[in-house]
């Protein structure tokens, strides 16, 4: 019988407000104020150590506000968060298999000293089957690709049934199928109405694939639609390099960074 697909929620809206966030002795965050709301879909853009990992983790709570505050709808049980970090950020040696990992996924929603059972077994499965993985559900982590090593994870957090979904970087180092396959589930939750915030630095891609994008280094440069936030000027001031519009497409120039005043 084909598992039955994992049934996710609605999604929830949150706010930050003044958000200053230190990393490693300096300033990661600096007075970020945003409003993202239910069901939304955001993309997070600018360049290497602009601060985007880290308002991830500020967001799932992995890391502390040295000062503002984040405000999130709800709260347990209303409140189901996925994060799903950057590859480098995970250790793939770890000795589980696939379907492991993905039944991972449920033990928030188990509580205190339960084990799963057979309906968290199949949502664990059909999160598998979602991202094309259900033939490699018993294959060891460490034995699977790069692209198969994502999709395993995106699984997982499907698997949480988030109302809530935080992606750092899916797109990094992928093959075509594995980000195809990834922006066909972030269309099936957005038809879903769950929140979903991805980082990546595909500045066309956020462009054509997210109601709302945002602009940060550090702080916010923009936010809000593509067309209104991806200006020339707005993508200088955050990349510190010349950025051209041709055929409809976002070409960065990093041959001519502008002089420094």
């Amino acid at each position: 019988m084909k598992p039955q697909m994992t049934r996710v929620a609605s999604g929830i809206g949150f706010q930050l407000r003044d958000v200053v966030v230190n990393y490693d002795g300096h300033v990661a965050l600096d007075r970020v104020t945003l409003k993202v709301e239910a069901g939304g879909q955001v993309a997070v853009v600018g360049p290497n150590g602009a601060g985007k990992s880290t308002l991830f983790k500020a967001i799932a709570g992995l890391l502390p506000l040295r000062s503002g505050r984040i405000d999130l709808e709800g709260g347990p049980p209303q409140l189901r968060l996925a994060y799903v970090p950057q590859r480098e950020e995970i250790d793939w040696r770890f000795p589980v298999s696939a379907f492991d990992v993905v039944l991972m996924g449920r033990y928030g929603r188990l509580g205190w000293l339960r084990h799963p059972q057979a309906a968290d077994k199949q949502a664990a499965l059909a999160s598998l089957e979602r991202l094309s993985m259900g033939p490699l559900a018993d294959r060891p982590l460490a034995e699977l690709s790069g692209g198969q090593q994502q999709r395993v994870f995106l699984a997982r957090a499907l698997a949480q049934e988030p109302n809530l979904l935080l992606l750092d970087e899916p797109f990094t180092g992928v093959d075509v199928s594995v980000r195809t396959s990834t922006l066909e589930v972030l269309d099936a939750l957005r038809a879903e109405g769950v929140t979903v915030l991805v980082s990546t630095h595909d500045l066309n891609l956020a462009s054509e694939r997210f109601q709302q994008v945002l602009l940060l280094n550090h702080r916010v440069i923009g936010f809000g639609v593509p067309g209104e936030v991806l200006t020339a000027e707005r993508v200088a001031e955050a990349f510190g390099v010349h950025a051209l519009f041709v055929g409809g497409a976002i070409v960065i120039d990093q041959c001519c960074p502008p002089t420094e005043p």
